[in-house]
């Protein structure tokens, strides 16, 4: 499915969530490291009572608040956002309640779950240093200013705080090899830091070590590994951002949609897996795009997981780590409330009954009637002419049947083609959902045709943008050649991803890739078009998928799309 209004919203959301819960994160730890008594901490590894030293690191309530209170803003944001994707009169009645008692419970319970996980893994972390530097026999006042931490004006940085546990065991064996002439070496493999999250800046003095045979000193062991955990620290506050981002607008947005249902408000409410690009796909997520269920039913995996919606708890991190799914969700208005859709043929002429056969129009997402909207700028015959692409003269000789949000076209008593769009007037937007055309129609250009008529009535009508999802058949490959390619904020991700499909392509001579690469190295517009039209395109982008869309308003993007359709 194409991008809608309602999943940019969500991202948006998303977006501003994450960079606040991102912002407690850091404040809180810093607090925290802050607030460790060195001395006390130094005193009781003297004193060998080392789990009273690990329960120094026990973080306080109080400093953990804002990090709650982040969590819970974004649940009830996204519990409030819901309203925006209504239609207009069921927006103006519905208001979501974030005292309701389940709905504090959740959020709560999200935030408390965050907070205990993070509080324990600083005691545990804090175990493993104390035994690391106790059996490696170093001096107890490092062993202290390891787990704090450095004074840094006035804050601390390189401790144990704000780690996870295999962040805080990397840090140990950093910390062995570098101090080991018979292990330093590892420190690196295969030409690159063994570590991701390694700072690369002591690379030059690691290898110089390295290449005379020696140990680091001391202090430079603690600068490296103070790197180190240093920038796993803010790798840690970014991951735990976002997942708790997602995490907490996906349960709001479902409470409120529950007590949408259970206030009678409206008839049902669906929902659908929207699978988004990602670094590393889940399989089984891929699979489950556009999959609809009924609010409160389950979308069910192979491994025994059972969610309500994406990122929904009880899938667990396996479900919800690095990913970037959606739930995108559609209310049915009670019987008396709801649109009459007339199905079957538009009627000739151009009265205003034809306006009730193209209800699938409805900006129902811009809260707004865009069905009578377009029919103030728009004929019936230009309507049909856009989506016939001229091919069949008059619209008396072709006729539209609209069954649900699809129209279907017909002429001479043969199906030429099914098209589901919304046109957003206030946005100035057409979202393309579905654009088939039998193989017939494919043959003698038509859909060329019919996708040259429907630009030409978005100019007519103000539309700025096309936008759709290319994800069937050859989707990913032949809408490039029209002008479309992918949102901004994506573009990298899928020319990545055509990257590692290229480099595990058999069917691609090896002597060839250089070239290739070469075409996709800027990661941008360019270098996607230009892949499309090069030799590799189609084996390349063949069952790609990605979102984005023809810039009407863009003179390269319009010049490709008239060079393509032959205007």
């Amino acid at each position: 499915m194409a991008k809608t209004a309602q999943q940019r919203r969500i991202e948006q959301l998303i977006r501003t969530q994450t960079a606040a819960i991102r912002k407690a994160f850091v404040e809180a730890m810093a607090k925290a490291s802050s607030g460790i008594d060195t001395a006390a901490l130094v005193r009781l590894l003297e004193a060998g009572n080392i789990e009273a030293a690990a329960q120094l690191f026990k973080i306080d309530s109080g400093v953990m608040y804002p990090l709650q209170r982040a969590i819970q803003d974004a649940f009830i944001y996204g519990g409030l956002a819901v309203t925006q994707d209504l239609p207009k009169g069921l927006a103006g009645r519905f208001s979501f309640d974030g005292a309701h008692p389940r709905a504090v419970a959740l959020a709560t319970e999200q935030a408390a779950a965050l907070v205990t996980n993070i509080s324990d893994d600083a005691i545990i972390n804090a175990r493993k240093v104390i035994s690391d530097g106790l059996a490696s026999n170093r001096a107890l006042t490092g062993v202290a200013r390891d787990l704090a931490g450095r004074r840094v004006g006035n804050r601390r940085v390189g401790g144990v705080l704000g780690l996870t546990q295999p962040q805080t065991d990397r840090a140990i064996n950093i910390r062995s090899m570098l101090r080991d002439p018979a292990r330093i070496a590892e420190y690196f493999e295969g030409g690159a830091a063994r570590y991701k999250e390694s700072d690369r800046r002591f690379d030059k003095l690691v290898r110089k070590a390295i290449n005379d045979g020696r140990a680091l000193s001391q202090a430079d062991v603690d600068r490296v590994t103070d790197g180190y955990k240093a920038k796993a620290t803010g790798n840690r506050a970014k991951t735990v951002a976002r997942n708790e981002a997602f995490i907490a607008q996906a349960t709001g947005r479902d409470e409120s949609y529950r007590q949408m249902l259970e206030g009678g408000n409206v008839e049902s409410v669906t929902v659908r897996w929207q699978h988004n690009l990602s670094v590393n796909p889940r399989d089984d997520h891929v699979a489950m795009d556009g999959t609809v269920i009924q609010l409160g039913e389950t979308f069910n995996f192979p491994d025994g997981a059972r969610m309500k919606y994406p990122h929904d708890p009880a899938g667990g991190a396996a479900h919800s780590i690095g990913c970037r799914c959606v739930a995108i969700h559609r209310v049915k208005l009670p019987r008396d409330e709801a649109p009459q859709i007339t199905e079957g043929i538009i009627p000739s002429g151009n009265e205003p009954s034809w306006v009730q056969s193209i209800e699938q129009f409805r900006v129902t997402e811009a809260g707004m009637s865009g069905a009578n909207d377009l029919a103030r700028v728009v004929s019936k015959d230009e309507l049909v002419s856009s989506l016939t692409g001229n091919l069949l003269g008059s619209s008396s000789q072709a006729t539209v049947s609209v069954k649900a949000n699809s129209l279907f076209l017909y002429a001479k008593g043969g199906k030429i083609s099914e098209i589901s769009r919304r046109i957003d007037l206030v946005e100035k937007v057409a979202e393309h959902s579905i654009f088939q055309l039998e193989s017939s129609a494919q043959a003698s250009g038509a859909g060329k045709a019919v996708l040259k008529g429907s630009v030409d009535l978005y100019k007519k009508i103000g539309i700025k943008e096309v936008r759709l999802n290319a994800n069937i058949s050859v989707g990913g490959y032949a809408w490039a050649k029209y002008g479309f390619a992918p949102d901004a904020d994506s573009i990298g991700e899928v020319i990545d991803q055509f990257r590692r499909s290229a480099n595990q392509n058999l069917s691609i001579p090896e002597k060839d890739l250089p070239a290739l690469m070469k075409i996709l190295e800027p990661r941008n517009r360019d270098s996607f078009w230009a892949l499309s039209d090069s030799k590799w395109g189609k084996e390349v982008m063949l069952g790609s998928n990605w979102n984005g869309k023809l810039d009407i308003t863009d003179e390269a993007s319009m010049k490709r799309f008239n060079d393509y359709v032959g205007k």
